[in-house]
């Protein structure tokens, strides 16, 4: 049975990333002899590559299917950017089809 996810919006996620890459790389640069601001400042940048890794574009009559381990957990639909879950697997899929399939009926 087909699961329709409903993911959120990828230019949330996008201006989140982004900021957060503006927060690190400006906590490493402003770094004193300490070395928690650069920690800090590492870990922002390991927040961002997660977020970047997480955002998908899907194209019209196009659609999704993520795995997660080889489960299927779901398919989107939805046109635009997007986030899921950065430990998704995902496999493009094309609509099409099944719209030429329906008109048989």
């Amino acid at each position: 049975m087909e699961k329709v996810l409903k993911p959120i919006s990828g230019y949330t996620a996008a201006i989140i990333a982004l900021l957060s890459l503006i927060l690190g790389i400006s906590t490493i640069v402003n770094a004193k002899a300490d070395g928690s601001q650069i920690v800090l400042g590492l870990l922002c940048i390991a927040v961002t590559i997660f977020i970047f890794k997480g955002l998908m574009a899907v194209e019209p009559n196009n659609g999704i299917v993520l795995t997660f381990f080889g489960k299927y957990v779901g398919t989107v639909k939805e046109n635009g950017l997007l986030f899921v879950n950065p430990f998704y697997s995902k496999q493009k899929v094309t609509l099409r089809a099944q719209s030429l399939e329906s008109n048989k009926l």
